[in-house]
């Protein structure tokens, strides 16, 4: 087994060194583009010329297969392997200060934007957010998430854009799981910002068996504290995370043809008990940060205990059924 100071037979460090500086002058580029935009016109960039930084998805994708890897953690391994050269020091440094300053624009860009991050009205045990009108997406009828309270505890899963690949994979898993999550009471719903033409174009992508409804208001969302976020979307966390799917050959959805979208909108999980109480809230910090399936699950099974619990209780209050004699 190799140890830390020794060298990739594959890999040499001029190629190394190469890859490196090729990656951090590209990605500057990038970062030196957007500032000029931001300073010509903040609204114009945040709204559209943003969406250019998705570019860096590629470099970094290009960075891992031109090393021999698909992770940054695997190409943080091979840059351990020669960290002892102090050229190779250099350019790592080079690297996470460009970083830095990537996510550090990112941030300071969205302050001036914004009046600081959204709030959630929801806690745990507070009622949820049952009431608001939503719309069937495959029917069109209005719809609450009350209306799914009869059929369980609802899983709430709210959507990022159409063509967000972590929500496609968390919806999936989901599917996976679902004879588990129905057998401890739980009912999926799936909630999307976007209109109900995109939600049914969705659905036919992904053939997502689950309920579906759109929130073009963005109520349940505001409710959760989930805002708009160009900081998360576009962190170097996030573009790392999309260049590891890319260099393992996944392909990266598109977006929906004549559909409107919002990239930066932000994602999360909610559970709300058969009662109509708020039991999970997750509001995802990244586009990848969704809860495990079986945090949801936990999640019902630790409300079954609570419901057997109570029905345990009123048994001892109420005492056991009399019987009844005839004379």
């Amino acid at each position: 087994m190799a140890g830390e100071n020794d060298e990739d037979a594959t890999v040499d460090k001029s190629l190394v060194v190469n890859v490196l500086h090729s990656l951090t002058k590209e990605v500057a580029r990038l970062l030196e583009s957007a500032r000029k935009q931001a300073k010509d016109s903040l609204q114009d960039f945040a709204s559209s010329n943003v969406n250019a930084l998705g570019a860096s998805i590629g470099l970094y994708c290009e960075a891992f297969l031109r090393l021999g890897v698909i992770t940054r953690k695997a190409l943080d391994e091979v840059l351990g392997r020669f960290y002892r050269y102090q050229e190779i020091q250099n350019a790592v440094e080079e690297l996470d200060d460009l970083e830095s300053d990537w996510n550090a624009f990112l941030k300071d860009t969205e302050s001036q934007l914004s009046k600081g991050e959204a709030q959630s009205s929801l806690s745990i045990g507070s009622p949820g957010p049952c009431d608001i009108e939503l719309k069937d997406a495959r029917t069109g009828r209005p719809s609450t998430i009350g209306s799914y309270l009869s059929k369980g505890h609802v899983i709430v899963v709210l959507l990022r854009h159409f063509a967000c690949l972590p929500c496609r994979d968390h919806v999936a898993q989901l599917q996976q799981r679902a004879e588990d999550i129905a057998r401890w009471g739980g009912h999926i719903l799936v909630v999307s910002f976007g209109s109900r033409e995109g939600a049914l174009q969705w659905l036919g992508i992904t053939g997502c068996p689950f309920d579906m409804v759109v929130d073009e208001d963005r109520k349940v969302y505001s409710a959760m504290g989930l805002g708009r976020s160009i900081s998360k979307v576009w962190h170097t966390s996030t573009i790392t995370y999309y260049a590891e799917m890319k260099a393992s050959g996944r392909t990266l959805p598109s977006k929906l043809e004549n559909i409107e979208d919002d990239p930066t909108q932000m994602g999360g999980d909610l559970v709300v008990d058969r009662h109509g109480n708020t039991a999970f809230i997750h509001c995802s910090k990244t586009p990848p940060d969704r809860p495990a399936v079986d945090d949801l699950i936990k999640v019902l099974k630790d409300l079954r205990k609570d419901e057997e619990k109570s029905a345990r209780q009123d048994f001892e209050d109420d005492g056991p059924p009399r019987k009844i004699f005839k004379s």
